[in-house]
């Protein structure tokens, strides 16, 4: 279990159960034991959805959940039919036992994870639901979408399938630009624009948030949603946002902070699950009828490692880089965890820790 884990204030019972788990699943390497290990894997996250807003301690029925999912693994590891070795026809990108990316190339693995959930995203997701969500988290921070971004030249830092590209030229951008490695995404996101009516706005660039393939001083603002936590230079990210921006310029910067039990349970099951091949939870997710935004988002929480920082330690290095107004926004749509913790539901901060962290700071030069 990673130590940042060991080190918050969690429940010991729920520390323990959850190395439980880990335990017998890193036992259960056998590929024959991959679609087991996928459905607990998937049964576990959408336990936590269900959870997640009754007010009540979610303590105990995290344990009870851990317990019956160890209940189930150990009835199938000592099972004889699964004693044989089984071979995978999957293609593995981890070597086996180890957690590590067999080539290397952490970015191009963290990009891999998304790429073939990107192409099945429906154009209601893509474009209906990503522009509304955004209006309303920032009507919600008493700011208008709509006005923050009118006539400014925006970097989509990480842009994946560019749904959000999408979604900031409809907010009145005056150019988006869309920088990532990964190529699968980018492709489907240049056959998206064409369905946009400003998608001649829109362009794409493929490179990494390390060495950003722009002039220093030349961007309106960075809009960077949920991704630098993915990479592994977090520091070099903001260097590289703080040096495109004009003085004056924004960023737009969401990143996770410490998240409780939820945090916990993410990085179980993703510790639990590195050699698991990602394919199997997809295709299992799709035969479930799980929408495609949805898709997404729990094969983030199962598959992609986190580097978390507290909200003094994400606001010290804004600071370190050369921003300044720093504006926490703290309030989101009623399903986002930080507005669960701003509005102080019963239980939300042992669920949630800080939850989402999202800023909107102005750079000073």
């Amino acid at each position: 279990m990673p130590n940042y884990i060991k080190d918050q204030l969690l429940d010991e019972g729920c520390i323990k159960i959850a190395q439980e788990f880990l335990d017998i699943s890193k036992k259960m390497d056998n590929p024959a034991f991959h679609n087991i290990k996928a459905y607990v894997a998937i049964s576990i996250f959408y336990w936590h959805l269900e959870e997640s807003p009754k007010n009540r301690d979610p303590i105990p029925e995290f344990i009870k959940t851990f317990k019956k999912a160890i209940s189930i693994l150990k009835t199938v590891f000592d099972n004889e039919i699964c004693s044989k070795e089984f071979f995978s026809t999957a293609h593995e990108e981890i070597e086996k036992g180890t957690g590590q990316v067999v080539d290397g190339d952490f970015e191009k693995k963290i990009s891999g994870l998304f790429s073939d959930v990107w192409v099945d995203f429906s154009d209601e997701v893509y474009f209906k639901e990503a522009l509304g969500f955004t209006r309303e988290r920032f009507k919600r921070n008493n700011i208008n979408a709509d006005d923050y971004f009118k006539d400014k030249v925006v970097v989509d830092a990480g842009c994946g399938s560019g749904k959000y590209c999408a979604t900031l030229a409809s907010l009145g951008a005056k150019k988006v630009i869309g920088i990532d490695i990964g190529e699968k995404g980018l492709e489907f996101a240049n056959k998206q624009k064409q369905k946009h009516p400003r998608g001649n706005i829109i362009e794409y660039k493929n490179c990494s948030l390390l060495d950003i393939q722009l002039d220093d001083n030349s961007v309106d603002m960075v809009w960077s949603n949920g991704v630098i936590h993915h990479t592994k230079d977090y520091e070099k990210c903001l260097s590289e946002f703080s040096r495109i921006i004009k003085p004056n310029g924004n960023l737009y910067l969401y990143v996770e902070g410490p998240e409780g039990l939820y945090e916990l349970l993410c990085d179980t099951l993703i510790e639990a699950h590195r050699a698991l091949p990602r394919s199997i939870v997809q295709n299992m997710l799709i035969n479930y009828g799980t929408d495609s935004g949805r898709i997404y988002w729990v094969m983030d929480n199962l598959f992609a490692p986190y580097e978390r920082k507290t909200r003094s330690e994400v606001e010290n290095l804004l600071d370190k880089y050369g921003f300044k107004d720093v504006f926490p926004m703290l309030r989101g749509l009623d399903i986002d965890n930080n507005e669960m913790v701003y509005s102080e539901q019963p239980y939300a901060k042992i669920k949630h820790g800080d939850g989402m962290l999202k800023y909107l700071a102005t750079l000073r030069k």
